[in-house]
């Protein structure tokens, strides 16, 4: 997926529709079953001021992602890469060593 230039000099999402297909068609680099739990390492990283995750979300995501790893960040609000840039960089850096 990209963005491209239209013919009336508008930005616009341009997608690589054959990929997709194939993609959905064979599932040749999808690990996931839906319905069954994702077993490979995985991260989330939220923040404690963000509403978009919380402890109960947590304790779900541990059922479909039984590998999880989860962090967070108690004054980091849904911008996490922005508002606490060196803790996110820190936790995302030591996922990426440990895998």
């Amino acid at each position: 997926m990209g963005l491209s230039k239209s013919e009336s000099g508008q930005i616009e999402w341009k997608f690589n529709m054959s990929a997709i297909k194939n993609f959905l068609e064979n599932r040749e680099l999808n690990e996931i079953e839906f319905g069954k739990p994702f077993e490979g390492k995985c991260l989330l990283i939220y923040g404690g001021k963000s509403d978009y995750i919380n402890q109960d979300d947590c304790k779900h995501l541990e059922i479909y992602f039984p590998n999880i790893e989860i962090h967070r960040i108690p004054n980091g609000n849904h911008y996490l890469h922005i508002q606490s840039q060196e803790e996110f960089l820190e936790r995302v850096n030591e996922f990426i060593l440990s895998v």
